[in-house]
């Protein structure tokens, strides 16, 4: 991309940026979503095709340009597990201020990834409307099977939460920030400092990788007092799936049901590190229609000493074997799904609720 002609776009909070082009390539159509290191766009290029366009604020010293060679390695570990519930990530490039002459320091990163069409997890659940069995079996398979190829290829995702499961019209899960997430909380540290980078966020207060409700108690309070960081490895994405598996079959993540989501982060982490592993009883499970393996499958994954936790490896033995096998996982729950979520988006629509429009 040629970063300098990024010139009109604005990133003041609350601007309104549909309509605007990035590199009169990327035609901004809609917000998807904000999160901790700025906001996600759809984008539609020259061809009709549809992008995904993080755009990433940083104050003017930040080094952009070492965080766009970054992006580039990813790029490639990206390309061995194309096919495998990842979208596909095209490129990251840098950018300047609105007006900003050449010369001026770089201010912000765009990184442009393939756009999945569907809900997130988070989207589609509630207390009053937890995920249909067969869509939960559809998403614990399908991560399964993603969080098995990063791990065997030495990544943890560090972010697994239901804001980053994508489940698309075809009625099959996607894992989203891939390696994101990992790479600017690097910056972040080796930088000089949180509100430094992002002026004007208050939303940033974490020490380590992850939402806090989705955290594995290793995550929260095992620091490295030579650097500083968390000491863990791949099993804490699957607490954190199993957090999803929660959250999918009541509604909400554990601390959300104990009223406990209200806190701030270092209080969360608190109750993650003091509390014993979540559970669901499995006779209420059974009782809304979930098979007795995925009860199975939360006892796996939400186990407080990561050496007894199973890992993607295990898991996805189990599935293909006999002791999970009752997640009775088969190629018509995809389509099951896809049936589900467009009556869904046509109940959303007729009640006027927002970002169900062309759905």
């Amino acid at each position: 991309m040629n970063s300098q002609a990024l010139v009109a776009l604005q990133l003041q909070p609350g601007d309104n940026l549909v309509g605007t082009t990035l590199d009169e390539t990327f035609l901004l159509q809609r917000c998807l979503g904000a999160g901790t290191f700025g906001e996600v766009w759809l984008c539609q290029i020259e061809q009709g095709e549809q992008r995904a366009v993080k755009v990433v604020p940083f104050a003017d010293d930040a080094d952009i340009l070492g965080l766009v060679k970054e992006f580039e390695n990813g790029r490639r570990i990206a390309e061995t597990l194309q096919g495998f519930h990842v979208p596909e990530f095209y490129g990251a490039s840098p950018g300047r201020k609105v007006g900003a002459k050449p010369g001026v320091a770089i201010n912000f990163l765009i990184i442009v990834m393939e756009y999945i069409d569907g809900k997130s997890v988070g989207d589609l659940v509630s207390k009053e409307n937890p995920l249909p069995p067969f869509a939960a079996v559809v998403v614990i398979h399908d991560m399964i099977e993603v969080l098995w190829q990063l791990h065997e290829n030495g990544i943890v995702h560090r972010d697994v939460k239901g804001a980053n499961i994508i489940i698309n019209r075809a009625g099959d899960a996607y894992l989203t920030d891939f390696g994101v997430t990992r790479i600017l909380v690097e910056a972040e540290r080796e930088m000089s400092g949180m509100e430094h980078l992002f002026p004007g966020s208050q939303t940033r207060a974490m020490s380590m990788t992850g939402t806090p409700l989705f955290m594995a108690p290793e995550g929260c309070h095992e620091i490295d007092e030579g650097n500083g960081m968390a000491v863990y490895d791949e099993k804490v994405d699957i607490w954190s799936l199993g957090i999803v598996g929660i959250q999918m079959a009541t509604g909400e993540t554990p601390n959300e049901a104990n009223g406990k989501a209200c806190l701030s982060c270092a209080a969360v982490q608190d109750q993650i590190i003091g509390a014993p592993a979540p559970q669901v009883s499995g006779a209420s499970l059974l009782a809304s229609g979930f098979p007795r393996a995925f009860h199975c499958f939360l006892e796996r994954t939400l186990v407080r000493d990561p050496r007894c936790r199973s890992s993607a490896g295990d898991l996805r033995a189990l599935v293909k074997g006999t002791t999970l096998d009752g997640l009775c996982y088969d190629q018509s729950m995809p389509r099951q799904t896809a049936e589900w979520l467009s009556l869904l988006a046509a109940d959303k629509r007729a009640a006027g609720e927002a970002g169900w429009d062309g759905f």
